[in-house]
C-alpha cells in the first residue's frame, strides 16, 4: 500500500495516517522523513501504527548538504536516530524503537549519470542492487549520500 499526501493508493499526512494501531507489521519510509515539519510526531505516528514486534525501515538524506534542497526540512547523520532508540522522547519518556541496523547505504559520485550511461558494465562492479530496486555505490567514493535505518517497535 502506498500512503502519500497527494497521491498513492491514500492520500493522507505522515501526521495522521488512517489506520488503526499495530495495522502494520513493516513500513518502508523512503526519502519522506526530511520533508515533515514535526518528526517527532510523524515517528511517533509510525510506531502507533506498526504491530508490536513491527519493523521500520526508512531511508534519508545524509549530511547537511540536504538541506540545500528547498524542501527538505530536516538533515540527518548517523546519530539523528538516537533520539528515537536510546533518549527519552518527548514528555511520555521512554524510547520508541530498537535499533536493528544504521549505514549510509549510498555514497556521492561526481559524474554518476555518465558513469551509469556510458559504463555499465563498471558501474554494476562498483554498485549493489538493494532491497528498494536502485543500485547503490559499495564503496566509500566521496561524501556520504543517503542513511538507511532498520528500527523495531519497543513495546509498550
Amino acid at each position: 500500500m502506498n500512503v502519500d499526501i497527494y497521491g498513492g493508493d491514500i492520500r493522507a499526512s505522515a501526521e495522521h495516517l488512517p489506520f488503526r494501531e499495530g495495522s502494520f507489521d513493516f513500513i518502508h519510509a523512503s526519502h519522506v522523513l526530511e520533508h515533515v515539519p514535526d518528526l517527532d510526531r510523524v515517528m511517533r505516528e509510525l510506531h502507533r501504527v506498526l504491530s508490536p514486534d513491527g519493523v521500520l525501515q526508512a531511508r534519508v538524506p545524509y549530511g547537511l548538504r540536504s538541506l540545500y534542497v528547498p524542501f527538505h526540512l530536516h538533515a540527518f547523520n548517523l546519530n539523528t536516530f538516537d533520539y528515537f532508540t536510546n533518549q527519552p522522547s518527548g514528555l511520555q519518556g521512554g524510547p520508541l524503537f530498537v535499533l536493528l541496523q544504521k549505514r549510509t547505504s549510498d555514497w556521492w559520485l561526481p559524474f554518476r549519470w555518465h558513469l551509469t550511461r556510458y559504463f555499465p558494465r563498471l558501474f554494476g562492479i562498483i554498485s549493489a542492487a538493494e532491497d528498494d530496486g536502485k543500485r547503490h555505490l559499495r564503496l566509500p567514493t566521496g561524501f556520504r549520500h543517503e542513511l538507511f535505518v532498520r528500527l523495531k517497535k519497543r513495546g509498550p
